[in-house]
């Protein structure tokens, strides 16, 4: 008969696999490396996740869920803002992952893992996770061009946002090499959160702009 162990066992293999997966990658870590560690017999993997997939799932989506928690709230507190006002809050919220707030220090690399080399656990990842920060991007956006498509145009506008924030988080330890003065505190990111936002707003008024010019001209 195979002893569950209950919660405590599984959030022990979680955090134990986490670590192993970070260092060897999905494909090279073996479920008795993560036993080990976990102090589990291996028979738990099956029991609790299914497999070494399932509890590959599992890490990611447990430390991507408490990570965001801090990321949820600022959101959801400018809800019923404009428009501008909830830019900002997903600017800032985006910049939330600067301080590792609620995640192991091994967990970016693990991310950094999945995303250079795809498993099935980033299609999940991307729906549950991912996807329903993006929509809300591009409603904000929208709402600010005047505008209800997805044309090509409007989705690089709101990537290109998103892209400011992932510059400062992947490329954090050549920024502080390269200006030393920068750091990204509490009081910082919301000074970094506030630049992000006005420079995004220019871009995105200036291509308002535009694309209203390129409109009027096809109307004569």
């Amino acid at each position: 008969m195979v002893e569950t162990g209950g919660r405590d066992t599984r959030e022990r293999i979680i955090e134990a696999a986490g670590e192993v997966f970070a260092r060897k990658g999905f494909r090279r870590a073996t479920v008795r490396d993560i036993c080990a560690r976990a102090g589990v017999n291996v028979a738990m993997i099956k029991y609790h996740f299914g497999g070494k997939a399932g509890l590959y799932t599992a890490v990611l989506e447990h430390f991507r869920s408490v990570a965001g928690r801090r990321s949820r709230q600022i959101i959801d507190r400018a809800e019923r803002e404009g428009p501008e006002a909830r830019l900002k809050a997903f600017i800032r919220a985006q910049l939330e992952k600067l301080t590792g707030s609620g995640r192991p220090a091994w967990f970016d690399r693990l991310m950094s893992r999945e995303v250079m080399d795809p498993t099935r656990a980033l299609d999940a990842i991307v729906e549950t996770g991912v996807r329903p920060s993006a929509e809300r991007l591009v409603g904000v956006v929208q709402e600010l061009l005047g505008r209800d498509d997805r044309e090509p145009d409007l989705l690089y506008c709101c990537l290109s946002i998103v892209g400011q924030c992932l510059h400062h988080h992947y490329a954090k330890n050549v920024i502080a090499r390269l200006y030393p003065g920068l750091a990204y505190g509490p009081g910082e990111l919301d000074r970094l959160a506030e630049h992000i936002t006005d420079f995004s707003l220019a871009g995105l008024a200036a291509h308002r702009k535009r694309h209203d010019a390129i409109e009027e001209y096809a109307a004569l």
